[in-house]
């Protein structure tokens, strides 16, 4: 499993809104995750927080997978390359 800092977390945990600019989606896609299960937020205080680790494990279970088939659309692809997730 590739650490948080590999992918460029500094942090351990994010805010909704954060931890979606990190990943390069949007809040609703974020929160699609959540319902997924894809991503486990922890509530330690009255807002939620993404761990940085649980971002680490999504961004390896896409790299696994074809990384297209979760993110279309040409800024995604931008932002899959930035990630090191887009194939060359």
């Amino acid at each position: 499993m590739t650490t948080p800092l590999e992918y460029g977390f500094e942090k351990a945990a994010y805010s909704i809104r954060q931890a979606a600019a990190k990943l390069g989606i949007g809040r609703t896609k974020l929160y699609e995750l959540i319902r997924s299960g894809d991503l486990r937020p922890i509530k330690p205080c009255k807002k939620n927080l993404i761990l940085a680790i649980e971002m680490a494990a999504l961004l390896d279970k896409w790299r696994a997978e074809p990384a297209k088939q979760h993110l279309v659309g040409r800024r995604d692809e931008a932002r899959l390359a930035e990630l090191g997730l887009l194939a060359n």
